[in-house]
């Protein structure tokens, strides 16, 4: 069956006690507490430095929930500093991490000659990678979307499937409050869901799933998931305020995907 996930990206946003204080009152909770089916995941990836005492907290939390890292290294070890491996964050308790988000591909300068060491590593520690991939742009012509989106696939191809989820991400939307239209997604996503049945073939992809990202909030989200290819989100800045996520958890529960 299709996994499901809703996942916080906090970014370099909360402190330590504002962080407790968040997952405090997930575990409290009474949409938290709602029984669901096992392939429906919420997960959130805090900054570094809290990895460890978010696992630590989680360890006294009812609901289960997914920890990830924003990013990793593209180095194991060694002399980088400033670096953060993939084997410190799982150390920390994270299951995987976010890799190529539109903001270390822009800001960052992340090629794909990088991305592709970071796969690897996390291949090797068999971890979980979200990897997000879309347009800088919104006036792409169809084939040239295409192209770019089959070009940002393939490096996925000797990666396991059963770790991946995609996260689409069109560079413009994240950020701004310029969410695509659901006709937008539905396109992209058949292209990627398309490319994936390339890379993998059509019975190992099928349990890929694919979210979307891009201001995603208590609006919008119902639309998405009711999109076809479309399995949950990577929620962003609407993830910051426990009041504005614990109601997308609501929704997303409440789906009946």
């Amino acid at each position: 069956m299709m996994h499901h996930h809703l996942i916080a990206n906090f970014k370099m946003n909360l402190l330590d006690s504002e962080i407790r204080s968040y997952i405090s009152k997930l575990s409290q909770s009474s949409v938290l507490r709602k029984k669901r089916p096992d392939h429906l995941h919420i997960g959130f990836a805090p900054s570094f430095p809290y990895l460890q005492s978010c696992r630590d907290q989680l360890t006294h939390t009812l609901a289960p929930l997914d920890l990830y890292a924003q990013n990793i290294s593209e180095a194991s070890q060694g002399a980088h500093t400033g670096e953060v491996s993939a084997q410190q964050i799982l150390d920390c308790g994270a299951r995987g991490s976010i890799i190529g988000h539109s903001e270390r591909r822009s800001i960052y300068h992340e090629t794909p000659e990088t991305l592709v060491k970071k796969i690897n590593i996390l291949k090797h520690l068999k971890m979980r990678a979200i990897y997000c991939l879309g347009e800088e742009t919104s006036d792409l012509s169809d084939r040239d979307l295409d192209y770019l989106l089959k070009d940002q696939v393939k490096i996925l191809k000797d990666f396991p499937p059963t770790q991946l989820i995609v996260a689409y991400e069109p560079q413009w939307a994240i950020g701004t409050g310029r969410d695509a239209a659901p006709q937008h997604i539905h396109k992209v996503s058949t292209y990627i869901r398309q490319h994936l049945d390339t890379a993998f073939g059509s019975v190992e992809a099928a349990g890929i799933p694919i979210l979307y990202g891009g201001s995603v909030n208590a609006r919008n989200l119902s639309s998405i998931l009711d999109l076809d290819h479309i399995s949950g989100a990577l929620v962003g800045s609407a993830s910051l305020e426990f009041d504005h996520f614990n109601t997308l958890i609501e929704l997303f529960i409440d789906a009946n995907l």
